[in-house]
């Protein structure tokens, strides 16, 4: 892949088309180009929300950090769902199966599995 400046800016523009609109964050672009940070960093932009906006888009959003009582909540509606408290690989797939659902690193960081059982619990 060419990683000149126009090439970079019209992958941006193929990447946001293929996913209606919505442009592609640093890792999916780079996952979808080979375009590493090191081959546009430094040399063309500053930071990957100017290279968006260059191709014409407001940068993307942080993701807002769920509340402590929402994650409780989705872990205790798991643990009910399931029968029995949810492994890493059981919060795995309830988020592949529920994109709404936190991912398992933001279970993890209600503590440890005694923690969280306690947490559950209460």
């Amino acid at each position: 892949m060419n990683s000149d400046k126009t090439s970079i800016l019209a992958e941006i523009r193929r990447l946001a088309k293929e996913a209606g609109g919505a442009p592609p964050g640093q890792i999916r672009f780079t996952q979808a180009t080979g375009i590493t940070l090191g081959m546009w960093r430094g040399k063309f932009w500053r930071t990957w929300s100017d290279a968006l906006r260059e191709a014409g888009f407001a940068p993307n959003v942080p993701l807002e950090a769920y509340a402590k009582n929402e994650v409780v909540e989705w872990l205790t509606k798991l643990t009910v769902k399931l029968g029995h408290f949810p492994t890493f690989a059981d919060q795995r797939l309830a988020k592949q199966s529920d994109p709404a659902c936190p991912s398992e690193t933001v279970f993890r960081k209600l503590g440890t599995r005694a923690s969280q059982i306690e947490l559950v619990r209460d």
